[in-house]
């Protein structure tokens, strides 16, 4: 990121990433999202979203609004992450929303578990979809996640709108 002058500690980093010429946005995603996303296949970490009552709060929140401030396409809660998809009107609104997300869910769970502080990592992987072709491939990278985790069913919560 700083050989392309984009400073990593900054809010915004990933912004300046989408700015990058399109040769360099693919090898940072290349190089970097695929090995992120294999560790957290892996399932490491306390995989707390694996008790039913904990991943129906990240699903309830997700679908709290949907139709309303944004519409979601699809999502899948994992082990220890989660992936959605939605429609949202823009960048600004995107991060406020991811936050809102996490704050609601932090405080819901935590409670849950008798725990405080932080619960889900400060920094959010976003990607814009650009084109049909590539709304179909994160639909069908966020639906194929679990399979990719060798995750058994009752393990994860996916949805998906009907087409």
């Amino acid at each position: 990121l700083r050989d392309h002058g984009i400073e990593p500690t900054l809010e915004d980093w990933q912004r300046e990433v989408e700015m990058l010429p399109e040769r360099d946005h693919r090898e940072f995603y290349r190089l970097f999202t695929a090995k992120w996303h294999g560790m957290l296949d892996e399932c490491h970490g306390e995989c707390v979203l694996k008790q039913t009552r904990l991943s129906e709060i990240v699903e309830e929140n997700l679908r709290h609004m949907d139709g309303e401030k944004y519409q979601l396409e699809a999502f899948v809660i994992m082990l220890n992450h989660v992936h959605v998809l939605a429609g949202i009107p823009g960048r600004g609104e995107m991060q406020s929303l991811c936050r809102n997300w996490k704050r609601y869910t932090a405080g819901r769970i935590n409670a849950l578990l008798g725990k405080s502080g932080q619960f889900w990592q400060w920094e959010s992987f976003d990607h814009v979809v650009r084109s049909p072709a590539s709304l179909k491939k994160f639909r069908e990278y966020i639906l194929k996640n679990p399979i990719k985790a060798r995750l058994k069913e009752g393990e994860f919560r996916a949805w998906a709108k009907p087409k």
